[in-house]
């Protein structure tokens, strides 16, 4: 190789990981953009679908782009609306696509693990009730709104 000859980034073997993953993840995430966007304009009546749709893809794409600590946050307590209005039964999400999909049924199964919490949430009185809906809940909103993203 000539001195002032460029080499391509993917010709080194630690890099072919690195760049695998960013062009399956932007793959990924150009396909869920499309689909939300078109389930947003089948959804247009309603702003909370919208919200929800939104909530969902921004957590997504930002957790896939490891994205600074001022978005996460941001998306954390979007997050939590989000799951709070789920739970509360204010408004349903669209179903996937493939329901019989690994990544489909890991969703319904941790969105079903975290409605049992919040029934026995529920059964407290009000001060345990909050005590027990910040030590169970709060912690997974991230994780449960993720496994939607990436059904």
């Amino acid at each position: 190789m000539k001195q002032n000859e460029t080499t391509p980034i993917i010709t080194f073997s630690t890099q072919h990981t690195p760049v695998i993953d960013a062009l399956t993840q932007a793959s990924i995430l150009e396909a869920f953009a499309n689909w939300t966007v078109g389930q947003f304009k089948a959804q247009s009546t309603n702003a909370r679908i919208q919200g929800a749709l939104a909530c969902v893809f921004k957590e997504t794409a930002i957790h896939f782009g490891q994205a600074t600590m001022m978005a996460e946050g941001d998306t954390l307590v979007l997050c939590i609306r989000l799951v709070t209005e789920l739970m509360l039964g204010r408004y349903t999400l669209p179903e996937p696509v493939d329901p019989t999909s690994l990544l489909s049924k890991h969703e319904i199964g941790v969105w079903e693990e975290a409605a049992k919490m919040v029934e026995s949430v529920m059964a407290l009185d009000e001060r345990q009730r909050d005590d027990g809906f910040n030590t169970f809940l709060l912690p997974r909103c991230r994780q449960l709104v993720q496994a939607t993203g990436q059904r």
